[in-house]
């Protein structure tokens, strides 16, 4: 097939060419296969690490915390009052967006998916003010400026709540969002720091993991009774395993009258079977992954990186090891000017803080105006287990 090339007619067929930044793999044993198992094995790291931050965050940060309570509160009045829960982002968040929309609506609780960009152009009607709507906006960088235009339309009487990992940005301060739910990142756990470009993995996780912790938590709240909460979940997934668990139950339960053909009851068993057995069963019928295969990888997870940190450890002189964490700001900065490495050991477990990595914070700390027992946990969650005898 001939095709247009500057205007005239060209002899080459229309073809995709080859990469020309990739190379070709001939098979598994291929060094550069090694090291995207490499990476693979620290991009899971660092994602276990935010995990592990963020979860220190909402169990020691009280302003955290109360923004939390009050994005509950604003979101659980709205549903009360016959409202509905209005998500809405941009980019990747509009995905995010679009799964937390869905699992508010399995859960009975009325939400809808609005894009910023549609919003004005006549989506942003869906809001309804009157109804006792509110909003959730979310922007990882708190600076999406179609968020922003589209707050400038929304109704004033509409409460709006930010999903963000930036509590000092524009959006963060915007004077119509009265809340905040905040997974805040370290600048050590940040995508540029960590692999030079700023793709979204580390903040997509948190957003989608603490929207995830919200929905489960306000349906709770906006459905108290947890048969009743339970009953409502198992109503709304008639398809897939958990409406074939639901119906399964539901014939075992009924033990006075049997309504159910033979043949259906086999059909249900013989799609369940089949469910549980296709997440064992090896793709190239083989037979079943072994318990200990999985049971190897998740032993052997980080050692390399473990055995890294404990000779940089005992190779320097630059190390203090103390009985437990100093409460005093000045003293504990001392420690951290002056070494490397601090070694908290107390009787029952003993644990490390990298120097570098708390400097990091305490900048982090400095430049958001944050107070000292506002660092004090960000610093501790730094802290790992650490048994090397130095």
């Amino acid at each position: 097939m001939d095709s247009w090339t500057n205007g005239s007619v060209s002899s080459e067929s229309l073809s995709r060419k080859s990469s020309e930044y990739s190379f070709h793999i001939a098979d598994t044993s291929s060094p550069l296969l090694d090291n995207a198992i490499r990476n693979i094995d620290l991009i899971l790291s660092n994602q276990t690490k935010a995990l592990s931050f963020i979860t220190s965050q909402y169990r020691n940060s009280t302003w955290s915390v109360q923004n939390m309570k009050n994005s509950l509160r604003i979101l659980n009045n709205s549903l009360k009052s016959g409202g509905k829960i209005v998500i809405s982002g941009m980019g990747k968040s509009y995905k995010i967006a679009s799964k937390t929309v869905a699992t508010l609506n399995s859960l009975r609780m009325h939400s809808a998916l609005l894009h910023p960009s549609e919003a004005l152009h006549g989506d942003l009607g869906m809001i309804r003010e009157d109804h006792g709507d509110s909003l959730i906006i979310i922007s990882a960088s708190g600076n999406s400026p179609e968020l922003l235009q589209m707050l400038e339309h929304t109704p004033i009487t509409v409460p709006v709540v930010l999903m963000t990992c930036n509590k000092n940005s524009i959006l963060s301060k915007h004077p119509k969002v009265m809340s905040l739910l905040l997974a805040e990142i370290p600048s050590s756990l940040s995508e540029t720091n960590l692999y030079g470009l700023s793709a979204p993995t580390i903040s997509t996780t948190l957003c989608l993991t603490l929207l995830d912790a919200v929905c489960i938590s306000l349906s709770e709240l906006h459905i108290n009774d947890y048969t009743t909460r339970k009953e409502v979940f198992r109503v709304y997934h008639p398809g897939g395993a958990i409406g074939i668990d639901y119906k399964l139950e539901q014939i075992k339960s009924d033990k006075q009258e049997n309504t159910i053909e033979e043949e259906d009851l086999k059909d249900i068993n013989h799609n369940e079977k089949d469910i549980i057995d296709g997440s064992c069963v090896d793709p190239n019928g083989k037979g079943s992954v072994s318990s200990a295969t999985t049971t190897k990888l998740d032993d052997d997870c980080f050692d390399i990186e473990e055995l890294i940190l404990m000779k940089k450890v005992k190779n320097t002189k630059y190390k203090s090891i103390i009985e437990k964490f100093p409460e005093n700001e000045s003293d504990f900065h001392k420690l951290v000017i002056l070494n490397d490495y601090i070694i908290i050991q107390d009787k029952e477990n003993s644990s490390l803080l990298d120097c570098e990595l708390v400097r990091i914070v305490i900048r982090d700390c400095e430049s958001n105006e944050d107070d000292w027992s506002e660092a004090i946990w960000k610093i501790k969650a730094l802290a790992h287990p650490f048994n090397l005898e130095v």
